[in-house]
């Protein structure tokens, strides 16, 4: 997972979200937004930020949402919204065979 610029940052363009959380302005900023989310949620998983000059929102275009599966460094999945919807499903198969992979 990568923390990417804050979508709907409270004071940039709130929208009333259950978490409350300022546009980043330093990398510090996004890391700590990134490590609190990972100790709220429990999260498992390896999470990057990207950086302040947003390098990985302006390659790979990630806003609104998207999912992108990489494993050692290779891209597995490219996840995008249809018609302002997302199903998961390509994601959740994807994800169920890596899983399966690895138990392998």
């Amino acid at each position: 997972m990568i923390q990417i610029r804050e979508a709907h940052a409270s004071d940039v363009w709130p929208i009333g979200n259950i978490v409350s959380v300022k546009e980043h302005r330093t990398l510090s900023d996004r890391l700590a937004t990134a490590h609190g989310m990972v100790k709220e949620t429990k999260l498992e998983i390896p999470v990057l930020s990207d950086t302040m000059d947003d390098t990985f929102l302006k390659l790979y275009s990630p806003w609104p949402f998207r999912f992108f599966v990489i494993v050692d460094g290779v891209l597995r999945l490219v996840g995008m919204p249809k018609e302002a919807c997302y199903d998961t499903t390509d994601l959740v198969e994807c994800l169920d065979a890596l899983i399966n992979d690895r138990k392998d």
